[in-house]
Order: structure tokens, then C-alpha cells, then sequence
């Protein structure tokens, strides 16, 4: 038999709402907001690093795209009239 959790589903958005206007928890709510503000958010150093990684292979791909036509001797944009010696 369970002796933890919630039976009586029923009455769940009473039991919700009695807790969100809770002191506890308005309370614990404030105590994040400025902790966040302070801090900043705990994956904020992953989510910079993230977009750091994006960024390193945008730039990998564009590096590669352009250095391929160029060591095989082919032309960026329009004609080659003459070659670079």
C-alpha cells in the first residue's frame, strides 16, 4: 500500500493552488528569483558553452567551404581570366 503521494486527484487544482499562495513557497519563489539574479541561472555556464560550440563549428564549416575551391585552384565568384602566380 502507498504511504506517500497524492489520492484524490479530483481536488488536485484546490490542493495547487493552496500551495502557491503558500508562505513557503512564496517565500522559496522570491529566495530563486534573487538568487538567479545574483548568480545567474544554474545552466547558464552550460547554455554559454553550448553557444560557444555552435559558433566554433559554424565557423569550421565556412573555414572548410572556402579553403577547399581555393586549394584546388577554382575560382570564388564568376571567371578566373587569369592565374595568381
Amino acid at each position: 500500500m502507498k504511504t506517500e503521494g497524492y489520492t484524490y486527484w479530483n481536488n488536485v487544482n484546490s490542493v495547487i493552488s493552496y500551495h502557491e499562495r503558500s508562505a513557503e513557497h512564496t517565500k522559496n519563489l522570491f529566495t530563486s528569483s534573487i538568487r538567479s539574479k545574483n548568480i545567474g541561472k544554474i545552466d547558464s555556464g552550460l547554455l554559454t558553452q553550448m553557444e560557444v560550440d555552435y559558433w566554433r563549428s559554424v565557423t569550421k564549416r565556412v573555414v572548410t567551404a572556402v579553403k577547399k575551391p581555393g586549394s584546388c585552384g577554382l575560382a570564388f565568384w564568376g571567371k578566373m581570366k587569369r592565374s595568381i602566380k
